[in-house]
């Protein structure tokens, strides 16, 4: 019998070894199929349903038809949908695609994601760090806020969905069908109040001090008597502005973060506006500057503009320049 039918008929009773090119390719045991059904929801009532770190790997998920449930997917995902769910309260971790919520009413959702769509959906709080612009298209009484929310496997997660806590649009909301009740932007609500009553399994899970999130006004109206300040850092201080970042966060102050390239052009305009010298538009204009808009309390505001430039940062209080780079980027 010739080799290549004894390897044929050894195939089917153990591993074959092969040799090529002088080097061994060893045996290795095909991975087991994924079952779709690990990875869907569906026609729910009544139930708590769980999906710990590490259950969903980036896989896509879905959620359809569920009523008065708690559903909670603590894992990074690729995509998820969510249908036809009625006073349902969900929590999706950093997800690197799209989240869709389609043809729900009167839910309760904290969502991490690249992208949001929403349509046809009704009477529905939306806790969200959100990459992109929101979409709202066809929904209305939508309430948005920033979430707040931490866990030890978070900060992992984010870095597995590629996605940054600089970059939150959560309030830049776009409206395919405006109407003046189709949305609100709402002051930031502790997670555990937002979502109660939080299932008993999931308390134990959740930790304060593993908030890997910026917690932010956004779009929502300044008081006239607040402070502003934007805070630059050139490429290189990122790690400074991020801690920076959190401390703004904590005290309530942080109004927007971006991470973006500037380029020669943008980095002159704002230069131009915030009274920066023509070393600092050079040193900004080469890689990714990180930008910091502060609002609130003169004291709190003045102290960490103090902090920032020893740091690194430059600061201005022109809300002009800050106009000029909130947004680039919101599109990647």
């Amino acid at each position: 019998m010739c080799a290549q039918q004894d390897a044929q008929i050894a195939g089917a009773t153990r591993p074959v070894v092969r040799a090529t090119a002088g080097k061994i390719n060893e045996y290795q045991k095909p991975k087991s199929k994924l079952n779709p059904k690990d990875f869907e929801l569906i026609g729910l009532r009544n139930e708590v349903r769980i999906k710990p770190p590490g259950s969903i790997a980036g896989q896509g998920f879905t959620i359809d038809n569920c009523k008065d449930c708690d559903i909670y997917l603590m894992d990074h995902c690729g995509q998820v949908t969510i249908d036809e769910c009625v006073n349902t309260r969900i929590f999706v971790g950093p997800t690197s695609g799209s989240i869709f919520i389609r043809d729900s009413s009167n839910c309760v959702c904290a969502f991490i994601c690249r992208q949001l769509r929403t349509r046809d959906v009704t009477n529905t709080k939306i806790s969200l760090m959100c990459r992109t612009r929101p979409i709202v298209e066809s929904s209305s009484k939508l309430g948005f806020s920033c979430l707040d929310v931490g866990y030890p496997e978070l900060k992992a997660q984010l870095g597995q969905a590629k996605l940054s806590p600089l970059h939150n649009f959560w309030s830049h909301t776009y409206d395919f069908t405006p109407k003046p009740d189709n949305y609100s932007i709402a002051p930031p609500t502790d997670f555990t109040q937002l979502m109660a009553p939080v299932p008993a399994q999931v308390l134990p899970m959740l930790s304060l001090q593993d908030c890997a999130l910026l917690v932010s006004s956004g779009d929502r109206p300044a008081s006239p008597a607040q402070s502003y300040a934007l805070l630059s850092f050139p490429p290189g201080n990122a790690e400074a502005a991020m801690q920076l970042a959190s401390d703004a966060s904590k005290q309530g102050v942080l109004q927007r973060s971006n991470h973006a390239a500037w380029g020669h052009a943008l980095a002159t305009q704002i230069s131009s506006l915030a009274g920066w010298s023509k070393p600092t538009t050079r040193e900004l204009s080469k890689g990714l500057v990180v930008s910091l808009e502060l609002s609130g309390a003169q004291d709190k505001v003045q102290a960490l503009v103090s902090k920032a430039q020893t740091l690194g940062g430059y600061c201005t209080d022109n809300e002009a320049a800050g106009a000029v780079c909130r947004y680039l980027g919101i599109d990647g």
